[in-house]
């Protein structure tokens, strides 16, 4: 590090009551022309004082005080003006005022970066005394008198130039943490800005995905009419096409939540056997189709898990789709849940697939990564499902990996601790339940939505139900309805324009015959936040769009039952999630 002006630091104070001791530092450190300080140099860097470096010796700008409360002063007033000194040459004793100890204490205090030697006759402190009482040993040297002009000048010498790499270290230090702050503030930003963009793709892109599914369920349910076969088969395909793109949009809002840190854990007891039963019969038309046999075993030492289980079946399920693309047509897949320690669950999913080569093992597990491009894509993989299921085990504090050869099929097996916390039994889901569509006559149902097309879908599948329904484009249309109308339950959209829903739902609890109905929110926003400001807006439930008829109506019926009950007792209904996810 150089001094303010760009040159090294040769400053150095002496802190000595003796003027001559002032005198005789003065007479090494500060005459550059005499043979004296020649023959110290030529000594110093080996040479014989006649045929030594002929170089300019090292000069040094010195500045004396007489006692210890001077010499602080100095050091401070050096600090101020931007020209500290590097080193202090601090006498033992300084009667009537403090000692050289207690100076360097205070030096030290006024200045943290200072070299000092101690310059003593060992009569009043031991070296080992006076190391006990320094708090900065790496600073401090001692230079016995009566002191040799040689040490002095090496002292002198070593210690500017130490004084210096110490700058230059703390500067650059200093500079690399200015750097790091930097980049971690600009990576935090690119983040955020990723997670912003992700959640307004996902936005647009359920939009008009509710669109597709919603007017494919109708279809398919013929409320318009017969399909012939080749109708049937077609539009299934479409049904198929669009909920595997609202997997992989589900799936990469998954993965922004859980980089941003805002996936949280649900966690309860369950049992394995009614966990994996469940999530095999989910996917049981898959396998049926390749005619794969699937076969289920639970080590009889694991009578439950622990974890959040939505979660962990969206890893058995992503391990299952993985095998279902990799296993040909009569293959099989093994599901397999045993105890490996004791408190460890492991869960295998083995399939007698292609394999994965040994080389691409370590990479599966990485976003976007496919072993063979064309192969996977044409199979349907995209690289995020095996990313998302990594990150899920993880978030359990778990480990997953694969056990694999080319040719003889994949053992994919991840890990859950068993913490026994006293957590109480998970049972089904209400939502989870089969609910069959029931007729609810006399209901009026007010859809507050921005999107022709979506309006279209809502009126069709409300119609199909026998459900009267009103329309408002926006939150203020709905606000200038709602008392003539006199709905039973709102569906509200929360991003329109001239009022948005959550506007529109404040305004509307504000209206004393209209606290307690129904608020349905329907949005494409499917991330934690905007769910968050759903309910503190005052909705009652909320689904995500895209949304088919039965999940629809199932919500419906439960939010006019508790709407009854809530009429009937008083009391306040309970704000849920639907978690709706067709």
């Amino acid at each position: 590090m150089t001094t303010e002006m760009g040159q090294e630091n040769r400053r150095i104070i002496v802190i000595d009551d003796n003027e001559a001791i002032h005198k005789d530092f003065r007479k090494i450190l500060c005459r550059k022309d005499s043979r004296e300080l020649d023959k110290l140099e030529a000594m110093i860097f080996d040479g014989d004082g006649e045929n030594g470096p002929k170089g300019e010796s090292p000069s040094f700008a010195m500045d004396s005080a007489f006692q210890g409360q001077e010499g602080v002063e100095r050091v401070r007033d050096a600090l101020k003006a931007h020209r500290p000194y590097a080193v202090a040459f601090v006498d033992m004793r300084m009667p009537p005022g403090w000692d050289g100890l207690e100076t360097i204490e205070r030096l030290w205090e006024a200045d943290s970066g200072l070299q000092v030697v101690i310059c003593t006759a060992y009569s009043d402190y031991s070296w080992e005394s006076m190391l006990d009482k320094a708090c900065q040993r790496d600073k401090l040297l001692i230079l016995k008198k009566p002191f040799d002009n040689v040490e002095v000048l090496q002292l002198a010498t070593a210690l500017t130039t130490k004084w210096d790499l110490a700058r230059c270290a703390a500067l650059r230090m200093s500079e690399l943490e200015e750097m790091v702050a930097t980049r971690t503030s600009e990576l935090v930003q690119a983040n955020e800005h990723k997670s912003r963009f992700l959640a307004s793709m996902s936005h647009e892109l359920r939009t008009p995905l509710n669109s597709i599914l919603g007017f494919t369920d109708l279809l398919l349910e013929q409320y318009f009419g017969a399909l012939n076969e080749k109708q049937t088969a077609y539009l299934t395909q479409v049904d198929q096409s669009g909920k595997h793109l609202l997997a992989l949009v589900n799936d990469l809002l998954d993965l922004v939540k859980i980089d941003a840190g805002a996936a949280k854990l649900h966690l309860a007891q369950f049992p394995p056997s009614a966990c994996l039963a469940s999530t095999v019969n989910m996917m049981r038309t898959q396998f049926d189709e390749k005619q794969l046999k699937v076969r289920i075993k639970v080590d009889s030492e694991l009578t439950f898990l622990i974890g959040d289980l939505r979660k962990c079946k969206q890893i058995v399920i992503n391990l299952l789709s993985n095998a279902v693309k990799y296993t040909p047509e009569g293959g099989s897949i093994d599901v397999l849940a045993e105890k490996i320690g004791p408190a460890t669950a492991k869960i295998s999913v083995a399939d007698t697939g292609m394999g994965i080569a040994a080389d691409q093992q370590e990479h599966i597990f990485s976003e976007f990564y496919q072993a063979d491009q064309v192969r996977d894509e044409h199979l349907g993989g995209t690289g995020i499902g095996l990313a998302l299921t990594r990150r899920l085990v993880e978030l359990h504090k778990g480990d997953i990996g694969v056990e694999s050869e080319l040719g003889k099929g994949s053992n994919f097996w991840f890990t859950l601790p068993l913490e026994d916390a006293g957590l109480k039994m998970a049972g089904r889901r209400e939502n989870e339940k089969d609910v069959k569509p029931l007729f609810i006559p006399n209901v009026r149902i007010l859809v507050v939505e921005d999107n022709e097309n979506n309006i279209d879908v809502l009126k069709d599948m409300l119609d199909m139900f026998g459900l009267t329904a009103a329309i408002a484009r926006n939150g203020k249309e709905a606000l200038d309805i709602v008392e003539t109308f006199q709905p039973d339950l709102i569906l509200m959209d929360l991003l329109m324009p001239v009022m948005d829903g959550y506007e529109a739902t404040r305004r509307i609890r504000e209206i004393p015959a209209f606290r307690h109905v129904p608020i349905l929110a329907l949005t494409a926003s499917a991330d934690s936040v905007a769910i968050e400001r759903c309910f503190q807006a005052g909705c009652t439930e909320h689904l995500a769009k895209p949304i088919q008829s039965r999940a629809l109506f199932a919500v419906i019926q439960k939010s006019l039952a508790e709407s009854a009950r809530t009429a009937e007792t008083g009391s306040v209904p309970k704000t849920r999630d639907a978690g709706h996810k067709p």
